[in-house]
């Protein structure tokens, strides 16, 4: 699993990339100009609350690429 790259200031908002796939999920946390956490988790929401975890207390926006629940049409 990554590390944190870069130290935070208190309450500094973070954005959140999460690229799913079927078994691996790549997470990348930025805050404004600067990657503080970047790494493949396996694909679970338990691992990547653990990951959340260690930001508690600051804001947070994520958002996600669904790589794998495509649905094929009827």
């Amino acid at each position: 699993m990554g590390r944190q790259k870069e130290k935070l200031v208190d309450k500094e908002k973070l954005l959140i990339g999460i690229d799913l796939h079927k078994l691996r999920w790549h997470v990348t946390i930025r805050a404004f100009d600067v990657e503080v956490f970047s790494a493949s988790i396996p694909g679970a929401w338990e691992a990547l609350q653990r990951v959340l975890a260690r930001y508690h207390g600051h804001p947070r926006q994520a958002v996600y690429e669904a790589g794998y629940f495509w649905v094929p049409a009827s």
